[in-house]
């Protein structure tokens, strides 16, 4: 895979898949996949393309298109991870009042109108701060930049800046957990192809368009460049390659002989 072919072809169509795959991390496989751009949201599933064929982005050799691969955050854990977040983040409640329960219903509707949901602020007459909701930045940071071994961190070539793909995935499970909510109590919902394909495409075409008329103040790149330098602040992670204190040194075993000659073993090892 190279950095340049994949930054070349970011655009822009991406397929909702839903696989079954034994997993010890859950058994539904959601992937966005790019026709153009498989590698910078399907690495972690093993799908990524350099145009020779899928390859394993960690040994770089190639595998099966149907080989199970375990992967991880894309595999249905972006609405996992996130939906913790969405009560709080938009106000439902749970409870068995009637009068909550219609203002979850309308709330919910609210949200998804206009696709409210990605604004900072919200409120009947406007709408504030395009994609400046903090659920977005909380899920990235979640999901991609949690730890040394997420995608966000392993994968820098892909991810830095943020991809408009795994951001409409994001956005695309978000609304699928506002959803949840559309019956006025929190039910589950499965994030599925039939039901969120098309979902996904309004969120790719939404990030395209905003790209298109913002081109000069450069609004989407400095979106998604934000989104990643924020993921590595939530992280405080050091560079990698650069960890210190890897290895216990030869003379920490000297002082431990030392230690065993005089007291014995439970002194030296215990």
């Amino acid at each position: 895979m190279r950095e340049s072919a994949v930054r070349g072809n970011r655009k822009r169509k991406a397929t909702l898949v839903a696989r079954v795959r034994p997993s010890h991390r859950c058994g539904t496989t959601l992937v966005v996949e790019s026709e153009e751009e498989r590698a910078c949201t399907c690495i972690e599933a093993g799908d990524a393309r350099d145009g020779n064929g899928p390859e394993d982005p960690v040994n770089g050799k190639a595998v099966e298109e149907d080989e199970p691969v375990d992967g991880s955050h894309l595999h249905g854990e972006v609405k996992t991870k996130v939906r913790p977040y969405v009560a709080d983040e938009y106000g439902f409640e749970t409870s068995t009042k009637q009068s909550v329960i219609d203002r979850n219903i309308a709330h919910t509707q609210e949200l998804k109108k206009a696709f409210a949901f990605v604004y900072k602020t919200c409120s009947a007459n406007s709408n504030k701060g395009l994609y400046g909701t903090e659920i977005i930045q909380k899920g990235v940071n979640t999901i991609w930049f949690c730890d040394k071994k997420d995608e966000g961190v392993l994968y820098p070539e892909f991810y830095k800046p943020f991809t408009e793909v795994g951001l409409a995935l994001l956005l695309t499970a978000i609304e699928s957990c506002i959803d949840e909510w559309s019956s006025g109590a929190q039910t589950n919902k499965m994030f599925i192809v039939d039901e969120y394909q098309d979902v996904l495409d309004k969120h790719l075409t939404n990030l395209t368009d905003l790209d298109k008329h913002t081109k000069a103040q450069g609004l989407l790149p400095k979106l998604l460049s934000h989104l990643h330098d924020n993921g590595w602040i939530h992280l405080k992670a050091d560079p990698i390659g650069h960890e210190t204190g890897c290895t216990i040194p030869r003379s920490a075993f000297d002082a431990a002989i030392e230690e065993y000659n005089d007291h014995g073993v439970s002194s030296a090892m215990l």
